[in-house]
């Protein structure tokens, strides 16, 4: 997992033009590979070869909260690690897409994160940059808001 392509050096550009077909071409094909990969690296690799390198990635990427996937990907880095305290993270939607991903950190670990609205199902990736061995975790989840209830729900179903 190459933790250095996960997020903009800078922040997103904002455009007002549509994601491009391409783009949008490219998110279905990572959809696809995220929901047949048996190992979960591969369609983090995926994310950094077809998504990162694509020019009008970043440039749509907009900030934006979405409350029902930050408490999966919190919940998610404390099953992994009891100890972990999430204290900075930044989320971005491609409009139009249904289409999000971003980063959060802690003392220990990085944690990478994108999810499909139209499937509700992500993945986060998890490394501690000082490790050597170069090693992480990756979960794929279902989150889900309980019917009748306005309030997201903090529960993540992990697989691996």
């Amino acid at each position: 997992m190459s933790w250095r392509s996960r997020s903009p050096l800078r922040g997103p550009r904002t455009s007002k033009a549509s994601p491009s077909a391409e783009l949008h071409a490219r998110i279905d094909a990572l959809r696809q590979c995220f929901l047949k990969a048996k190992d979960l690296s591969d369609p983090f690799s995926r994310f950094d070869t077809d998504l990162v390198p694509l020019p009008d990635f970043f440039s749509h990427s907009h900030e934006g909260t979405h409350p029902v996937l930050w408490a999966a990907v919190e919940s998610i880095a404390r099953r992994v690690r009891s100890d972990i305290t999430l204290v900075d993270h930044l989320m971005y939607q491609v409009p139009g897409t249904g289409f999000w991903h971003g980063m959060a950190c802690s003392a220990q670990e990085l944690v990478f994160f994108y999810y499909f609205d139209s499937i509700a199902m992500g993945l986060v990736g998890m490394q501690n940059p000082f490790d050597p061995s170069g090693l992480g975790h990756y979960i794929r989840f279902s989150a889900v808001t309980p019917v009748g209830s306005s309030a997201p729900s903090r529960a993540a179903r992990a697989s691996a």
